[in-house]
């Protein structure tokens, strides 16, 4: 089949454990179409030419992927070679932002409590291809999250070569990498689009928005001061720095910085949301609830703040009402995991046993362990 090479191809380093062999040529097989458009080039050490010294040839190409995939099973895990080199240097070039690092869950491990936990992982939910009825159907939602990566990877190349950009589009930009969770691209994003303008005080906020979701509070607070300090009536960056202050334990003034939000805009959902998470977790139930209640009047289908209202319901041990703000969650966002737990959890207090397993089951397949 001929087809037109595209401008940029992107380097797969796949690391698997010999026991997964099997798997690992599936998958490959279902990456073929990527392969044949030029899209990516894949890489594993069967590639390793007769008489060529192996560990410099995976070092190389380690150090020259644009995206990792760590095929996990134990055998994965027990192999010392797979963990303490192919794991190990991945998560370094991550760290440092020079590689994307994918965990794809082939069989039942436990690898959440692992340095892996904090990445995000394939197939949909991390449920394990092994434990999938239909394994084609597996590997297809694994490939279809490798496209969108392998997508926001060549958009970067092509955007950082592209010397007409302007600020706005490298805002855009950052808002596309970050509703698709790409927050380290989303980050680079907004640098870009400060450095062509310093004096933007939004391009400062989004910017602490892709830090705090990598967990970088104090840079993240740091960015939301700069917003403020270059537009004090910017609401969204007083909400947005509660947050941070509130997961750096400086509650008090996470609460004055929603309070500063809410003055400012009196129907900035998010700030009554973010003020009730703050007062929750000063276990100050009743004023919790009263922040919840005036989010979801302000926006009745805001699912997380049902689902918060739920918490602080149910730490007011009033069960009935919890459930029911729980099931208004899960019937608003079908797929929100911590509504059925919470749900599974006041089942189980109100004595409604079966229910309350059935609940736990569909939080657990949705990727929640208690």
């Amino acid at each position: 089949m001929q087809s037109t090479e595209p401008e940029i191809s992107v380097k797969v380093f796949v690391s698997y454990a010999r026991a997964d062999q099997d798997l690992r040529k599936k998958l490959e097989n279902h990456l073929s179409s990527l392969k044949y458009s030029g899209e990516v080039t894949l890489w594993q050490d069967q590639e390793i030419p007769a008489g060529a010294n192996w560990e410099d040839q995976i070092h190389t190409h380690l150090d020259e992927a644009d995206i990792i995939l760590l095929l996990i099973s134990s055998d994965f895990i027990a192999s010392k070679y797979c963990w303490n080199k192919e794991v190990q240097a991945a998560l370094q070039r991550h760290q440092v932002g020079t590689v994307r690092v994918i965990p794809i869950i082939l069989r039942p491990v436990r690898w959440q409590n692992t340095p892996l936990g904090q990445l995000q992982a394939l197939p949909t939910r991390a449920k394990p291809i092994t434990q999938w009825d239909d394994q084609d159907a597996a590997l297809e939602d694994v490939v279809e999250g490798i496209q969108g990566v392998v997508d926001t990877l060549r958009s970067s190349v092509l955007a950082s070569t592209s010397p007409a950009w302007t600020k706005e589009q490298w805002v855009d930009t950052g808002k596309g990498h970050y509703h698709a969770g790409h927050y380290t691209e989303a980050l680079s994003a907004y640098e870009q689009a400060i450095s062509l303008d310093p004096k933007d005080a939004g391009a400062y906020s989004n910017r602490g928005l892709a830090l705090y979701n990598l967990k970088r509070y104090e840079e993240a607070l740091s960015a939301y001061e700069q917003a403020i300090g270059l537009d004090p009536q910017l609401a969204g960056a007083y909400s947005n720095k509660s947050l941070a202050l509130c997961d750096l334990k400086r509650y008090a003034e996470a609460l004055s910085a929603c309070e500063q939000a809410i003055n400012l805009d009196p129907k900035l959902t998010l700030a009554y949301n973010n003020k009730g998470n703050v007062l929750y977790d000063l276990r100050r139930y009743e004023e919790a609830l009263s922040a919840f209640e005036q989010a979801i009047n302000l926006d009745p289908q805001f699912a997380s703040a049902y689902n918060n209202k739920g918490n602080a319901l149910y730490d007011l041990k009033r069960y009935e009402e919890a459930l029911s703000a729980f099931e208004q969650a899960i019937d608003l966002d079908p797929q929100f995991a911590y509504a059925y737990n919470g749900k599974s959890t006041t089942l189980e207090h109100l004595g409604r046993y079966t229910e309350a397993k059935q609940a736990y089951e569909k939080a657990r397949q949705l990727g929640i362990n208690r």
